[in-house]
């Protein structure tokens, strides 16, 4: 759906087809719909998608890094998920194998190696584990903080050494946004609050003398409440706490 067809919708939606005589300002809707994606992208998890980017080592040898140790990312971004270096994460135990790799060598230990007894299964575990902790001295992410508004990345950890991988949030195409039944209603509930907005402030009154209400105010706040009820409901925390 494009952005014209979306303003259309919303005029058919608010004036029933033409049957109410209100006038709908286009531009108006034109704004709030820009208005409104910054919202949605930044509140709603379905309107953005992961996506990787590659930053070159020389970008943090340019002196622009060196004096801000910051990064440009596209307006687009909303969110960084991770931030690490590139490195030959491959080779385990000197063999050049991307197939072989620290899970599945355990794995192949624990399964296929010796009877399957609890005293071997908490030896391969302890052992294993000194491995697995000698790994974590190897630096791959790099400590950084991300400015939603700015769309920049701070420096925190150490200047990379190796081209580094950025798993980042980047919203979707404005097409696909638009034809979200869920960012039409409120863009619908949003522009009823705002004809109420405007018309109570100049106290219109529609042919056959019929006096407005609070009825688009009332809608729309309604509609909106409902809209973000169930979008909380479709992205669930993938964390939680526990206190004592």
């Amino acid at each position: 759906m494009t952005k014209e067809e979306l303003i259309q919708m919303v005029v058919d939606e608010i004036t029933v087809s033409g049957s109410l005589d209100i006038e709908v300002n286009e531009k108006e809707v034109a704004r709030i719909i820009e208005a409104e994606k910054k919202y949605v992208h930044r509140e709603w998890r379905d309107t953005v998608e992961l996506r990787y980017g590659y930053v070159s080592v020389d970008a943090f040898r340019r002196p622009e890094f060196k004096a801000s140790r910051t990064i440009q990312l596209p307006p687009c971004v909303w969110g960084v998920e991770e931030f690490r270096e590139i490195k030959d994460s491959a080779r385990l135990f000197g063999i050049n194998d991307p197939d072989l790799n620290f899970d599945r060598v355990m794995n192949s230990d624990l399964y296929l190696a010796g009877p399957f007894m609890s005293d071997i299964i908490t030896s391969r575990t302890i052992s294993y584990s000194f491995f697995d902790l000698a790994r974590s001295f190897t630096l791959y992410d790099i400590g950084f903080k991300f400015n939603i508004n700015t769309k920049r990345i701070k420096i925190t950890g150490h200047d990379p050494l190796n081209p580094v991988l950025i798993r980042c949030y980047v919203e979707i195409e404005d097409s696909a946004l638009y034809d979200d039944y869920y960012f039409q209603r409120w863009i619908i509930a949003r522009c009823k609050r705002q004809i109420h907005r405007v018309l109570k402030t100049y106290e219109t009154t529609l042919i056959g003398n019929v006096q407005l209400t609070a009825m688009y105010e009332e809608q729309g706040k309604t509609e909106m409440d409902e809209i973000k009820e169930t979008i909380d409901k479709r992205q669930p925390p993938d964390w939680f706490l526990m206190f004592p």
